[in-house]
């Protein structure tokens, strides 16, 4: 891929993850996992028009997309534009329990956490992780590669009630 293609790669992908940042009102949470592999995902929590609290899966394709890129005359900004992300979404309400327990462990981190550690020395061919929530006091984004930093163990919980979530509702052999 010579430059001039994997520069307009470079603006199809930023694109694409523009998909995955999405916090619409207080109380939705996004948790992004970013695997040097092909599949990046993101799971959302948020409340519904109807008031029911959803869970939402996105995945995004970006090897499939990243060949059919290779292969296209993306000479033109026409072309450019008709190229649409492959992006898989499913949705699931969730029940009044977790999305209470949820709300619990979110709450307090715009006031308790520290801020971002010094990353040092970051080796970025692991996974990255970005997990975004939007209270009432603002919005936190924290994002971090391979390990959660210690200094933000507090999240912790959340993390893995949303990766608990995750399998409950997204694995194949419990698909409701």
């Amino acid at each position: 891929m010579n430059a001039a293609k994997y520069e307009k790669w470079e603006s199809f992908y930023r694109l694409a993850m523009s998909h995955f940042k999405h916090l619409g009102q207080p109380g939705d949470i996004e948790y992004i996992v970013e695997p040097v592999s092909e599949q990046i995902e993101a799971v959302k929590i948020y409340r519904a028009l109807d008031q029911q609290v959803m869970i939402e899966k996105m995945t995004w394709d970006s090897g499939l997309d990243f060949e059919k890129f290779q292969q296209a005359n993306i000479d033109h900004q026409r072309l450019l534009n008709e190229f649409k992300p492959t992006i898989f979404t499913k949705a699931y309400p969730i029940d009044a329990g977790d999305a209470s327990e949820l709300a619990q462990l979110s709450q307090g981190f715009a006031f308790t956490l520290p801020v971002s550690p010094n990353p040092g020395f970051v080796i970025l061919d692991g996974t990255r992780y970005e997990l975004r929530l939007h209270h009432y006091s603002g919005k936190i984004d924290l994002a971090w590669h391979s390990e959660l930093p210690e200094e933000w163990y507090a999240v912790r919980p959340l993390l893995d009630k949303l990766e608990d979530l995750k399998m409950h509702f997204f694995t194949e052999s419990t698909k409701k």
